[in-house]
């Protein structure tokens, strides 16, 4: 909200925005609970197929903790681009001819 949207509004209107925001926060807090509690459900649903402890960071990984499928292409460094661009973009000179 823009501090002209904010000073136009009167009491009734401010506690209508701050009760919207409130509710906004609650919904995320109890969306996040729920995804809390039905990972420990499957958590629980596959532990008896398991014969070791299930680790939830193995069932559960954070994208970054995810290992990269497959090998990247090793990027040329800047001063191996500028050479090659160097080559490419480089005016051809004719050959120098004899005439004897």
């Amino acid at each position: 909200m823009c501090l002209d949207d904010f000073l136009r509004l009167s009491a009734e209107g401010f506690q209508e925005v701050y009760k919207q925001h409130l509710e906004k926060i609650e919904n995320d807090h109890k969306l996040r609970m729920h995804e809390n509690r039905s990972a420990v459900v499957q958590l629980v649903n596959l532990s008896p197929y398991y014969k070791e402890n299930l680790d939830p960071v193995k069932v559960w990984p954070f994208p970054w903790e995810k290992k990269p499928e497959g090998k990247k292409k090793k990027r040329q460094s800047s001063k191996e681009r500028m050479k090659a661009l160097d080559e490419k973009w480089k005016p051809k000179t004719p050959k120098a001819q004899n005439d004897e």
